[in-house]
C-alpha cells in the first residue's frame, strides 16, 4: 500500500511545542480509515493493536472536530482584509466582504485570518461537494445547472433552478518525472508494460517519449489525466579536484560574489561556524537570490545546482572571495563549472486539470519507476455548495433597490426577491412607479407594481415614535378571505434604544413580520412579502411595539392587502 502523508493545515507543525511538526512516520502500526460525510473519522472495524479505542476515538474527535474538513476550507485571496468572523461572498474575480448586493453568494465565515496574508480559512454555510467533472467549464461565484444536454451532469448555462454555487475553482494535481532516480530510464522498460492511472490501464507497445505520451492521452476521457514531454532538469555539480582548497571553502569577509543565469549571488552566509562559507551556506546564498528555475543544495561536501527548465547553467565571477579566489571554475572556492549545457534529457509530466488525484500503479513490469513518476494528490478539485430548492413558506426579506440597473446588478439566490422603487421600463413606461420583482434561478418575474397594487389592493398605514408606549397597536381590521401582502416599514429617524416591533394579529402578534428582520437604528425602507389568508371572520391587524426606552426615533408602517 502507498499512502501521500499530509500535514494537512499545518496541525502537526502548530501542537509541536518545538515549531519543527515532524510527520516522518517511523516504524509501527497504522490505522488507515475514510472520513464521513460528516468529516468524522469512521473507524469500523476498529484497528486492534494501535490504541486503546478510548485514546483512539479521542484523539481523532478531537482534531477532526477542530478541524471538520466537510465545512472547513482554505482559500487564496492575495493581500486581503478579512477578519475573524467577517461574512464572505464569492465573485468571479475572487472573494470579498458580503454586502447586501452581493448576498446571494455569501458561502461562509472566517474562522482564521491571521497566519498568511494570502489565504484564511473558512467555515462554510453547508457542506461543500467536491465535483471531478465540471472543473474546466466553471468559474468562481457560477451557479450550476442540470444539463439539458447531458442527464445527470452539471453546466453553468442557465436551466431552471440553480443547484450548486462554485465556491472553488479546480487547480491541477501534476507530478514530473523525478530523474535523479536511480530506476528512471525508458532502458528499464519492454513493450506491453502497462500502467495503472487512476484505476484505468495504459499498455506502452513501444517504448519512446512520445509514444508513451500518446498512449496515456488517447485514455484521458477515462482516467482524466494527461501527458506531456518537458526537458529534464540541468544539474551542475562542483568538483573537489577544481577547488583551490580541496574543499568547498569560501571566504566571507569581504565576501565574493559571481553572476548565475546573470543573476548577482553574493556569498556572505558562514552558519557553519567559521570564517567561511561550506557548501550549505553557498546554496543558501544561491536559493536566497531568487533566480528563476534554479534551486541550490549542498550535500556531501559539494554543491548541486538545479536548472528545472532544462536549460544551460552559466557562472560568471565578478569578485574574487576572501582569500582571492574566483567563485567558480579551476583552482576555485566552489569548483562549480563555469559552464553546464542544456539537459538533452526529456521528462513526463501528468496533470490532471480538475485538480483531483493522480494514483499511479504497477500492473505489468515497472514502468511508474522507470518512468519516474508517484502519486500525488496536490491539487484542488472544484467545491460546490448546494442551493436550497425546497421553496420558502411565510414571508421573507426583500432586497430593495433604486432602478432596474441596480436590480441587474444583485446576485442573487434562488426565491430572492428585489423591490424595485423606481421601475422604469426600457420604453419609458413605469417611470416613478414600483414593482416587486422574485428570481427563479434564470429571470426576475414581476409579482406586483403600482399599478396592479392600487387596482387590486387596499392599504392601512400607522405612525409610532420613541414616546408611544409598549402594547400593540391596531392599524385596521381585514374582512374574512383578506389576503396581506405586502407589509413595509420605514424608518423616518433612528431609534436610539432597543425598541422592538413585530407585525401580526390579534392572535399571534408577529404572524406576518418578526423583529429580527429590522433594524430599527438605521435610517431606510423594510419591506416584507406574504400571501397569509385570513379566512376565519374578521381579524384585526396589529404592531406589536416596545419602544426599548429610547430617547428619539419615528416609524411609519404601511399594510397591503387584498
Amino acid at each position: 500500500m502507498e499512502l501521500l502523508v499530509e500535514d494537512r493545515y499545518r496541525y502537526n507543525i502548530f501542537r509541536d511545542s518545538s515549531g519543527v511538526g515532524d510527520n516522518t512516520p517511523t516504524s509501527g502500526l497504522y490505522a488507515v480509515f475514510n472520513v464521513s460525510d460528516e468529516g468524522m473519522p469512521l473507524l469500523d472495524p476498529y484497528p486492534v493493536g494501535v490504541l486503546s479505542l478510548d485514546a483512539l476515538s479521542s484523539l481523532l474527535n478531537g482534531r477532526f472536530r477542530r478541524f471538520n474538513t466537510s465545512r472547513r476550507i482554505e482559500i487564496n485571496q492575495p493581500n486581503h482584509d478579512f477578519y475573524i468572523d467577517d461574512v464572505l461572498s464569492v465573485t468571479e474575480s475572487g472573494y470579498v466582504k458580503t454586502t447586501s448586493e452581493n448576498a446571494g453568494t455569501s458561502f461562509g465565515r472566517v474562522i482564521e485570518a491571521d497566519s498568511n496574508p494570502n489565504t484564511v480559512s473558512v467555515i462554510t454555510n453547508s457542506k461543500l461537494i467536491e465535483n471531478s467533472t465540471i472543473g474546466l467549464q466553471t468559474k468562481l461565484g457560477d451557479y450550476l445547472y442540470i444539463d439539458e444536454n447531458d442527464s445527470g451532469k452539471l453546466t453553468n448555462v442557465k436551466n431552471g433552478a440553480a443547484l450548486y454555487l462554485t465556491v472553488v475553482k479546480s487547480v491541477d494535481s501534476f507530478v514530473e518525472s523525478d530523474t535523479s532516480s536511480d530506476d528512471f530510464g525508458l532502458e528499464n522498460m519492454s513493450p506491453g508494460d502497462t500502467l495503472s492511472i487512476n484505476n484505468v490501464d495504459v499498455t506502452f507497445d513501444s517504448i519512446t517519449f512520445a509514444d508513451i505520451i500518446d498512449d496515456i492521452n488517447e485514455l484521458t476521457a477515462e482516467h482524466g489525466v494527461s501527458a506531456s514531454i518537458l526537458s529534464a532538469t540541468t544539474l551542475a555539480v562542483s568538483k573537489v579536484t577544481d577547488t583551490a582548497f580541496g574543499g568547498v571553502f569560501v571566504g566571507t569577509n569581504p565576501p565574493g560574489s559571481a553572476r548565475i543565469n546573470n543573476v548577482l549571488v553574493t556569498f556572505s552566509t558562514s552558519d557553519s561556524g567559521g570564517a567561511f562559507g561550506d557548501e550549505n551556506d553557498v546554496a543558501a546564498d544561491i536559493n536566497s537570490a531568487n533566480i528563476p528555475n534554479i534551486t541550490a543544495e549542498g550535500k556531501g561536501g559539494l554543491i548541486y545546482i538545479y536548472d528545472s527548465s532544462g536549460s544551460p547553467i552559466e557562472i560568471e565571477n565578478v569578485t574574487n572571495e576572501e582569500f582571492g579566489n574566483p567563485i567558480a571554475g579551476e583552482g576555485s572556492a566552489t569548483g562549480l563549472p563555469l559552464s553546464t549545457p542544456a539537459s538533452t534529457d526529456n521528462k513526463i509530466r501528468l496533470t490532471h486539470a480538475d485538480g483531483m488525484s493522480i494514483v499511479l500503479k504497477n500492473t505489468v513490469g515497472v514502468p511508474r519507476e522507470s518512468l519516474g513518476l508517484f502519486s500525488v494528490d496536490n491539487g484542488v478539485p472544484v467545491h460546490l455548495m448546494p442551493i436550497s430548492s425546497t421553496g420558502i413558506s411565510g414571508s421573507m426579506t426583500t432586497i430593495v433597490v433604486p432602478d432596474i440597473d441596480s436590480r441587474d446588478a444583485l446576485i442573487p439566490s434562488v426565491g430572492q426577491q428585489v423591490y424595485v422603487i423606481d421601475a422604469e421600463q426600457d420604453d419609458g413606461s413605469k417611470s416613478g412607479e414600483w414593482a416587486l420583482y422574485i428570481w427563479d434561478g434564470s429571470v426576475y418575474v414581476k409579482i406586483s407594481d403600482e399599478d396592479s397594487a392600487s387596482t387590486d389592493a387596499n392599504t392601512m398605514s400607522l405612525s409610532l415614535g420613541f414616546e408611544d408606549q409598549t402594547g400593540d397597536y391596531e392599524l385596521g381590521v381585514v374582512s374574512e378571505n383578506s389576503r396581506v401582502t405586502l407589509i413595509t416599514i420605514i424608518v423616518e429617524s433612528p431609534f436610539d434604544g432597543n425598541p422592538i416591533l413585530n407585525i401580526g394579529d390579534s392572535d399571534q402578534n408577529d404572524r406576518l413580520m418578526s423583529d429580527d428582520l429590522l433594524d430599527l437604528s438605521v435610517i431606510g425602507t423594510y419591506i416584507t412579502t406574504t400571501d397569509y389568508l385570513y379566512d376565519n371572520g374578521d381579524t384585526s391587524i396589529v404592531a406589536n411595539f416596545d419602544n426599548g426606552s429610547s430617547t428619539e426615533g419615528s416609524l411609519k408602517i404601511v399594510i397591503s392587502y387584498q
